[in-house]
C-alpha cells in the first residue's frame, strides 16, 4: 500500500505542528497521544504508520489551562495508568524524551520511567511491516466469510472457551478474542496473522467434510506439496518449526492448550500454505531473538 493513501475515515489527515498549535494553542498531552494512538490502531493502521506520525507530532509543552495541585488530578490519569501509557508509546516508536517531556508538563515524576532497551536493528525490525503487533486488536480477519470452519455448538471448543455449548455469541467473542491473542503470542506481522487464519479456517472447513480415507490421501498430497514449496525442501523441518511457533501460543495457559488442540484435532493448521507460512514466522521469530541476543552480549 501506498504511503499516500489517505487516512481511514474518522482519522483526520496529520496537521503540520505550526498548524496544531495555531488550532489548539497547547500541545499533546501524554494522555491524548495514547488515546490517538489508540484510534489509530483500532482503525487498522500499522505501527510504522503509527510511529512516523507521531514522529512529526510537535514537541511536547505543558498545555496552556489552569492545572490543581495533585499530579493525578492535573491529568485525570493515575501515575500507574501513566506509566502504561508511556510505555506503549515507547513500543510505538515515539522518542524517549518527547514521552517524558509530556509526563512533566502532566506533573509526573520521570525517574522511574524505563528507556527502551532495543538496539537500532531492533527498533527497525519493530517499525517495519515484520514487526509483532502491539495490540490482538491490530489483526484484521473476515470471520463470517471463514467461520465455516468452526462448526457451531462444538462442545469441545466451548469447553475449551469455558463456555456453555448453547451460548453462541460467548463463544464467538471468546473465539475471536482467544485466536488474536494467539497470533500476538506467536509474534506474527498485522498484515499477515490475519490472512493465516482465514487460510487455516477455510483449511478445517474443507477437512470437515472429508471421509477418513480422503483425510489420509489429503495429508499425504499436502506433504508432498509442502516439501516443493518451503526453502531448503526438507517438509518434517518446516513442520517442526511450525509446532515449535505454535507452541508460543499452546504453552500459555491449560485453557490455551485444550483450545489450541482442538483447532489442530478439526484441520487447522493442516494444508501445506499454512504450515510453509508457520515456518516462515517462526524463521523471523528467531531472527528477531537473534537481535535482541546480540544486544545482550
Amino acid at each position: 500500500m501506498s504511503d499516500n493513501t489517505a487516512p481511514p475515515p474518522g482519522i483526520p489527515t496529520p496537521a503540520s505542528p505550526s498548524e496544531t498549535t495555531a488550532r489548539s494553542g497547547a500541545r499533546l498531552t501524554l494522555a491524548e497521544q495514547a488515546a490517538g494512538i489508540a484510534t489509530l490502531r483500532k482503525a487498522g493502521m500499522s505501527e510504522a504508520k503509527i510511529a512516523d506520525a507521531m514522529a512529526g507530532k510537535p514537541q511536547l509543552v505543558k498545555p496552556e489551562r489552569e492545572r490543581g495541585a495533585d499530579p493525578t488530578a492535573r491529568s485525570g490519569v493515575p501515575m500507574g495508568d501513566a506509566k502504561k501509557m508511556a510505555d506503549g508509546l515507547l513500543a510505538a516508536g515515539v522518542p524517549a524524551e518527547r514521552v517524558k517531556e509530556a509526563l512533566a508538563a502532566d506533573g509526573y515524576d520521570t525517574a522511574e520511567l524505563q528507556e527502551d532497551p532495543r538496539s537500532e536493528e531492533e527498533l527497525e525490525w519493530d517499525k517495519s511491516t515484520l514487526g509483532a503487533a502491539q495490540s490482538p486488536n491490530a489483526y484484521r480477519i473476515a470471520w463470517p466469510q471463514h467461520s465455516a470452519g468452526i462448526p457451531a455448538g462444538d462442545p469441545e471448543i466451548a469447553a475449551a472457551l469455558d463456555k456453555h455449548v448453547l451460548d453462541e455469541a460467548g463463544i464467538q467473542l471468546g473465539l475471536q478474542t482467544a485466536i488474536r491473542e494467539g497470533l500476538q503470542a506467536m509474534n506474527w506481522p498485522p498484515l499477515i496473522g490475519g490472512s493465516i487464519i482465514e487460510e487455516a479456517m477455510d483449511d478445517a472447513y474443507r477437512y470437515s467434510r472429508m471421509s477418513e480415507a480422503e483425510r489420509a490421501l489429503w495429508d499425504r498430497q499436502q506433504l508432498a506439496d509442502l516439501a516443493k514449496i518451503v526453502p531448503n525442501g526438507d517438509a518434517n523441518e518446516a513442520i517442526a518449526n511450525g509446532k515449535t511457533l505454535l507452541s508460543l501460543w499452546r504453552d500459555q495457559s491449560e485453557q490455551s492448550r485444550k483450545f489450541v488442540d482442538a483447532l489442530t484435532n478439526r484441520g487447522w493448521l493442516r494444508s501445506a500454505y499454512v504450515v510453509a507460512q508457520f515456518d516462515a514466522q517462526a524463521r523471523r521469530v528467531l531472527r528477531r531473538g537473534e537481535l535482541a541476543n546480540s544486544r545482550k552480549s
